[in-house]
């Protein structure tokens, strides 16, 4: 698998956009044209300029050493034959070329080179010619014989490892031959003239070899990938670059200038593309690397959720034991003590409606747990109708009042306010869990208040204590399921943690909000935001951490 991730990452496998092909049709076509309008005047020599050869050759070479190195680079990673011979190819055509520059005929010769003759730059400029093709052809019939399957890693070690010194030896050996031996070989040009010498053999095999080398990349840059393709714009060009020399007759024509600036062409822009995907690979590795932190700091977040909800889910075990606990057994010594047939009938009465509030308690309990499942499940069905708010208020105030006589509930309801559609029953649960907690958290004698008020599209809905308050580190917590405050005051008052977490995932589903606000010793504030429009009810799963 990971071998099989780099070689997608490689450029003899990543397939070039339709944008990327669509340039180097065109960069191909310009290339074409410009030709083909130079022809006319390829012969005429408008001025003497061996610094253009020197400084072109020189960039040339260095251009070819970098794609040397990137190609080198893709073989390590993929291990791909062809793609050592293609590196190989480059690194040969820049070494050949820095001989070839120092014997030219300019300011740096014959002052400065011993046994340099007049066809020494000649030769090593037809040995650069003919090795290029050559090795591009070679490359891609090594892909093509070898069918993609890559070196073992020895063999790969091995490879990179003798490519360099065979190259560096093979020029070195070329360049000694060219130099020494340059009399005895057959003259390529005489006063800058190369058209006149009885070299047509010699002329005819180098367009061959170009001609050869750029038609086999074009087939191959129908596998539509990267390398192929620009490959094939490479090997255009120094088939332009092969036959203007030719045609041009001449150092210094028009001709002679344009084919080196086509060889500069040939040299570059392989180059180019390889820089460009290099920086689109360092992009995505970016990218990825921004993706990975980006993940590693969501894992981050659930594990602390997942941690806060298992410490969660531990103390509702406490707390439900202890609820269940306490009210069984407060049901049981009821129970016992009325067994005893000793008692009156109004003690009877007052321990059976202790016991039947314990029982309700504990099936409040159970009711709010199986209620946060189903919503959790998505399996809850909610009802709307139309609800007069300020009516269910009073009624709710009502209740309470007559369970709870040490508390006073005053109502500031807005009095023309409209009514909403909502799951009444839902509503009331919801209502009745506020004010439960308002009650329970206020200290007897503590004023509890309830309004109602229209906000635009919205009911706006408040219920206010003077209880203890709730920390402001808990604000963001107290809706969370299993989630009590504690603290000396709320030791000793009972519950679960459920009420809220009931509170928050029924008004989501009927489309409203809750949020609260408190200041510790000074009580608290639930503020309820109910849609007047009739929303659609959610069917959905609802997460009630």
């Amino acid at each position: 698998m990971e071998q099989a991730g780099l070689r997608q990452q490689s450029l003899a496998s990543t397939p070039a956009t339709a944008v990327q092909k669509r340039v180097a049709l065109i960069f191909s076509g310009t290339l074409v044209c410009v030709v083909l309008s130079a022809l006319p005047f390829a012969r005429q020599v408008p001025f003497h300029a061996p610094v253009f050869n020197i400084l072109s050759s020189a960039f040339a070479s260095f251009a070819n050493l970098i794609t040397a190195y990137l190609l080198f680079g893709q073989f390590l990673r993929t291990r791909r034959p062809f793609l050592a011979q293609l590196a190989a190819t480059y690194l040969f055509s820049s070494l050949i070329i820095l001989p070839y520059v120092l014997t030219f005929p300019s300011f740096l010769w014959p002052h400065s080179w011993p046994h340099v003759g007049a066809q020494t730059s000649s030769w090593l400029n037809i040995f650069l010619r003919i090795g290029f093709p050559l090795g591009i052809f070679c490359s891609m019939l090594l892909e093509l014989c070898s069918k993609g399957q890559p070196l073992s890693t020895r063999r790969t070690t091995i490879i990179s490892t003798l490519i360099p010194i065979i190259v560096s030896l093979l020029v070195v050996i070329l360049s000694f031959i060219a130099i020494n031996f340059s009399s005895s070989l057959p003259v390529l040009s005489m006063n800058g003239n190369y058209k006149i010498t009885n070299t047509l053999g010699i002329r005819l095999t180098i367009l061959a070899l170009d001609l050869a080398a750029a038609i086999i990349c074009v087939i191959q840059a129908r596998r539509g990938t990267v390398l192929h393709v620009w490959l094939s714009v490479a090997t255009v060009a120094a088939l332009f670059d092969a036959g203007l020399y030719q045609w041009s007759g001449s150092l210094y024509s028009i001709g002679w200038y344009l084919s080196r600036i086509n060889g500069l062409i040939a040299s570059t822009v392989v180059l180019a593309m390889l820089l460009y995907r290099v920086n689109r690979l360092y992009e995505t590795i970016a990218q990825q690397n921004d993706l990975l932190e980006q993940h590693k700091t969501d894992l981050e977040k659930k594990n602390e959720q997942l941690e806060r909800q298992n410490q969660m889910q531990k103390d509702f075990v406490s707390i439900v034991g202890h609820e269940f606990r306490t009210a069984l057994t407060t049901i049981q010594g009821f129970g016992e003590v009325i067994a005893e047939d000793t008692l009156t009938s109004e003690e009877i009465k007052e321990y059976v409606s202790d016991m039947c509030s314990e029982a309700h308690r504990l099936s409040r309990l159970i009711t709010e747990q199986l209620d946060l499942d189903r919503m959790r499940s998505g399996l809850m069905q909610l009802k709307s109708e139309v609800v007069d708010l300020n009516d269910l208020i009073k009624e709710l105030a009502h209740r309470a009042n007559t369970q709870s006589l040490e508390h006073e509930i005053r109502l500031d309801l807005e009095r023309s306010l409209p009514s909403l559609w909502a799951d009444r029953d839902r509503l009331t649960q919801v209502l009745l869990n506020l004010l439960s907690n308002a009650i329970k958290y206020s200290p007897e004698g503590g004023e509890i208040v309830i309004s109602s008020m229209r906000e635009g599209a919205w009911i706006h809905l408040a219920v206010q204590d003077q209880g203890i308050g709730i920390p402001p580190e808990k604000l963001e917590q107290i809706f969370e399921q299993y989630t009590r405050i504690d603290s000396e005051s709320s030791r000793f008052i009972g519950g679960t943690g459920l009420g809220l977490s009931v509170v928050a995932v029924t008004l989501q589903k009927n489309g409203g909000t809750v949020s609260a606000e408190s200041a510790e010793g000074k009580g608290s504030t639930f503020h309820v935001k109910l849609p007047l429009v009739r929303m659609p009810i959610m069917a959905e799963p609802v997460s009630v951490w």
